[in-house]
């Protein structure tokens, strides 16, 4: 549909929705990009700009679409949470959880972003803050399972290895489990490691 009528404004945002749910991030970008050249005022376009451009691991490029919809959409959480993460991946840690605290504050208790809010504070080296906020996001009704497993990053990093074994099992082998707890272990002597937490994307 839309290389039959690329001028179609829904056919390019489902297209580019699409591609990134399909992990094919790039090809989402580039989409995106085409249409925003023909509806350049489109704010999901610009929203699925952002996001692609995160999964393609270009955080750089992905913070100045997703501050222009944040701006211009003063209830828009998903794209608050989403320049979150970009701020999180170029090292701008306070920024970060500025952005998921007004993400929260548009929608409280949404367990994605205390999820993001939590690996924030990971990345920035506190894990203790880290535990309350995952601890809050594994409470919620259907937290995503990277609450989850945050969280037991979270603790092993503070030397709770019992409990942050006991919540990775709830979702993960043994097998996966003993590994992940010998990756924790690597991280304590190596906190420089400590780039890879997953988040909750938001769609």
């Amino acid at each position: 549909e839309y290389a039959a009528h690329p001028d179609d404004l829904e056919a390019a945002q489902k297209f580019v929705g699409a591609m990134r749910a399909g992990g094919r991030h790039e090809r989402a970008a580039q989409i995106a990009n085409e249409a925003l050249g023909r509806h350049p005022d489109d704010l999901l376009l610009l929203h699925e700009l952002g996001a692609a451009l995160i999964g393609a691991g270009r955080p750089n490029e992905a913070l100045r679409p997703l501050a222009l919809v944040a701006r211009a959409q003063p209830q828009d959480w998903k794209s608050r949470s989403a320049l979150g993460i970009a701020l999180d991946q170029v090292g701008r840690g306070e920024e970060a959880r500025r952005a998921y605290h007004e993400a929260l504050a548009i929608a409280p208790d949404n367990s994605g972003v205390l999820t993001n809010l939590g690996v924030s504070h990971l990345l920035g080296g506190s894990p203790a803050e880290a535990e309350a906020i995952l601890r809050q996001a594994s409470a919620l009704p259907g937290a995503p399972v990277e609450a989850r497993q945050n969280l037991a990053l979270a603790l092993g990093l503070q030397g709770k290895f019992d409990e942050a074994e006991q919540i990775e099992r709830v979702d993960l082998p043994p097998a996966l489990v003993a590994e992940n707890m010998s990756y924790i272990r690597g991280l304590l002597s190596d906190p420089r490691r400590w780039g890879d937490m997953e988040r909750q994307e938001t769609r």
